[in-house]
């Protein structure tokens, strides 16, 4: 996208009335969107997995981003200089890195031709899992005292930001 289209993206969420630090999230990553090796992408592939959709649209002349946690290596052990905790995958969404990286290949992205695949884990979605998650129709953010309960409640809260 360019500046002004960034512009233009960032003016109708403030309208919506999408949160301040989100706006200030975006408008601070766009700075590194304007680098001379920026690609403007025609479909980002976020959860991707084995990147089928990247590989389809490559093979249609496009060009395509695949995002996955399972992406970044699995064997890493290093720890945060902070707590001495594993650090988090750049590729994980519920991570800062991770969010920031995924709010950078959307404004990558074609303005106005962009295909956004939102494909998340749906283990904790579907109702074989309703006994184990806590969801329902009437509970739909589940027992929130399970670590992959709120994992999947703030994936997806991020996705629809």
């Amino acid at each position: 996208m360019t500046p002004s289209e960034i512009d233009f993206v960032l003016l109708r969420l403030c309208r919506v009335g999408a949160p301040k630090d989100f706006i200030l999230l975006l408008r601070l990553i766009s700075y590194l969107s304007y680098s001379s090796a920026s690609v403007e992408w025609d479909i980002i592939d976020l959860f991707s997995g084995k990147a089928r959709v990247s590989k389809w649209g490559r093979r249609a002349g496009l060009r395509c981003a695949s995002y996955d946690i399972a992406y970044n290596d699995p064997k890493s052990t290093k720890r945060s200089k902070h707590n001495n905790q594993k650090r988090r995958s750049s590729m994980d969404i519920n991570g800062e890195a991770g969010f920031a990286l995924a709010c950078l290949l959307c404004l990558q992205g074609k303005y106005g031709r962009l295909l956004l695949m939102l494909g998340t884990v749906c283990s904790s979605w579907v109702s074989v899992n309703a006994g184990t998650s806590g969801r329902t129709m009437a509970t739909p953010s589940g027992c929130l005292e399970y670590p992959s309960v709120c994992s999947g409640n703030r994936m997806v809260a991020r996705l629809m930001s």
